[in-house]
C-alpha cells in the first residue's frame, strides 16, 4: 500500500507539468501568439514525458526501500538544476500568482539522481505556493561544508510549532494535503546520504533546506 501511494504520488509530479504546459500552448495557439516560449512549452512537456516513461519502466524508485545503490548518480550543475525545476513549476505558481526566483553560487555542482531532486524541489515549490499565493518563492543552492544546501522558502503565514515538528512524518498534513509530498522529500534526502530540514523564516515563513553530497564529497553511491 505504501507503495502505491508513493508512486502515485510521484507519477502527479510529471503529468501536472505537461498538462500545465499543453494548456499554456493550448491557449497560445488560440490566441493566435505562438512565440518562442511555445517552443519551449513543448520542450519541457516533452522531457517531463520522457521523466514518466522511465518511472513507470523502473517502476517507482522511492518507497520501496532501495539503497542508494539503485540511484542513477551523476554530477549535476546546480544552476541548471535549479533553473529547470524553476520551469516545472511555472504552471502552477502562474495559476497562484506566484513567480520563483532561483540563485546559486556560481560553478557550483551536486552529486545526485536528478529527476529525484527534480522531484523534491517541484514539491517543496507547490507546498510553498498553497500557503502565499501571490508572492515570489526564492530558491537557492550555496556551499554548506561538504555539502551543497538547496532551499526553497516563501513569505506566507509560516508553520506552527506542531507543524514543523511532523512536516517530513508519512501521512501527516496540517493543511488537507496528502501528507505524502513531505514525506517522499525525506526519503529522497536519505537516499542521498543526505538530510532535509523545516524551519521559520526571519521575516516571516518557512525555509525547507535539504543538504546533498558534493561532487567531490562522500557520495552516496552510483556511477559517474
Amino acid at each position: 500500500e505504501t507503495y502505491l501511494q508513493n508512486l502515485v504520488h510521484e507519477l502527479k509530479t510529471p503529468l501536472s507539468v505537461i498538462a500545465g504546459y499543453s494548456g499554456l500552448t493550448r491557449m497560445q495557439l488560440e490566441r493566435d501568439a505562438v512565440n518562442a516560449d511555445t517552443a519551449e512549452h513543448l520542450r519541457v512537456a516533452e522531457r517531463e514525458a520522457a521523466r514518466l516513461g522511465r518511472m513507470v519502466d523502473g517502476a517507482g524508485r522511492v518507497g520501496l526501500g532501495q539503497t542508494a545503490g539503485g540511484l542513477s548518480m551523476r554530477d549535476e550543475d546546480a544552476g541548471a538544476l535549479l533553473a529547470d525545476a524553476a520551469a516545472f513549476c511555472e504552471p502552477v505558481c502562474q495559476r497562484r500568482g506566484n513567480r520563483v526566483e532561483a540563485s546559486c553560487e556560481s560553478g557550483l555542482s551536486i552529486r545526485c539522481d536528478r529527476d529525484l531532486v527534480l522531484q523534491v524541489l517541484y514539491n517543496l515549490v507547490v507546498n510553498a505556493s498553497r500557503h502565499c499565493e501571490g508572492r515570489a518563492i526564492e530558491m537557492t543552492a550555496r556551499t554548506a561544508g561538504d555539502r551543497v544546501e538547496v532551499s526553497v522558502a516563501d513569505r506566507g503565514d509560516g508553520m506552527p510549532e506542531e507543524a514543523l515538528a511532523h512536516a517530513f512524518d508519512r501521512g501527516w498534513s496540517g493543511d488537507g494535503g496528502t501528507g505524502y509530498g513531505l514525506a517522499i522529500c525525506r526519503e529522497v534526502a536519505e537516499m542521498h546520504g543526505g538530510t532535509i530540514r523545516a524551519e521559520p523564516r526571519a521575516g516571516g515563513g518557512t525555509v525547507v533546506a535539504m543538504a546533498l553530497p558534493r561532487p567531490d564529497g562522500n557520495a552516496a553511491g552510483g556511477a559517474r
